[in-house]
């Protein structure tokens, strides 16, 4: 009695098993293209040119984040969003702000969660990266109280160790411009309570265009203290309210921190017109490194217009 065998045709599954979703979200065919598309893009790299006078483009982008990360001339990262206090954007614009504001932490909240969701070595895995919010405004507010008894005290080694030198240069340039036997002492009182320090801004992305495994957290908090400057026998009051931008980075893998926090910069509330300025300049600068990936071509009013 002859038996004949069926073959049957091997099919992809329609579900991974869960501990492969992560890496098999693209076709072989998207694979293969991704793969020259960086082949592409890395060939191009590491190119010399005569516009770098024999060394990589690669290398020369990598020194150059290397030296914004030193001095701390980098900019806030894409999409920081920081929220005016309620009363001032009551009226009007209250729903475009209050969408705009919702948008961006959704945004921020879903960039973070996938960060922590890579970090675990398997899908439903413990994440190694913490993010530890709560621990950023006291560490905030200790490192500008630091900053500003330095000043005061004339301490510049301080000032470097607290604030990245771009930042802190402004102080030290004021301690140097001092009369000799000046003498300058300084209180600050910090507003204790549920409302302050206040976290605004919390993000963590990539630094480097060169490095995929260098990141950066950045924070943005609120100090509102009561500031007093002794000169003599002159008192300076006032009543100060900082947002203050604290920056250190990590490296993926270990997802342990590779530098401390310091203060980056202050800044100021977004506003509706802040947050338009912040977006068309950010899509420009994308479409000044992808355009032409894309197929994008300026109009020609648009070069007529800036001749």
């Amino acid at each position: 009695m002859s038996s004949t065998t069926r073959l049957v045709p091997l099919r992809r599954p329609l579900f991974p098993p869960l501990n492969q979703v992560r890496y098999n979200t693209r076709s072989p065919d998207q694979e293969r293209r991704m793969l020259r598309l960086h082949n592409r893009k890395r060939d191009h790299l590491e190119k010399p040119t005569k516009k770098t006078d024999g060394f990589t483009l690669a290398g020369h982008n990598a020194d150059m984040v290397r030296r914004q990360l030193e001095l701390g001339t980098q900019p806030l990262f894409p999409k920081t969003f920081v929220s005016l206090p309620i009363h001032k954007y009551l009226g009007p614009e209250f729903f475009q702000y209050s969408w705009l504001r919702f948008k961006a932490w959704a945004q921020v909240c879903a960039s973070n969660l996938v960060l922590k969701w890579q970090s675990a070595d398997t899908t439903f895995g413990r994440a190694k990266w913490k993010m530890n919010k709560s621990r950023i405004p006291p560490a905030a507010q200790a490192l500008y109280r630091d900053l500003l008894e330095a000043f005061a005290a004339g301490d510049v080694a301080t000032i470097e160790k607290v604030a990245t030198p771009a930042f802190g240069k402004k102080y030290i340039h004021a301690i140097q411009k001092r009369k000799p036997g000046e003498t300058m002492s300084f209180e600050i009182e910090f507003n204790k309570g549920w409302l302050y320090p206040r976290l605004m801004s919390y993000m963590a992305t990539n630094v480097s265009p060169t490095d995929d495994l260098l990141m950066g957290e950045q924070a943005v908090v609120a100090i509102s203290s009561i500031q007093r400057l002794h000169k003599g026998d002159d008192v300076k009051e006032q009543r100060v309210l900082e947002y203050v931008v604290v920056r250190r980075e990590f490296r993926r893998g270990a997802y342990l921190p590779v530098s401390q926090w310091r203060i980056w910069q202050t800044t100021k509330p977004t506003t509706l017109e802040s947050w338009n300025e912040a977006e068309s300049s950010f899509n420009e600068r994308l479409l000044q490194q992808f355009g032409s990936e894309i197929g994008y071509k300026k109009p020609t009013e648009e070069k007529k217009a800036k001749a």
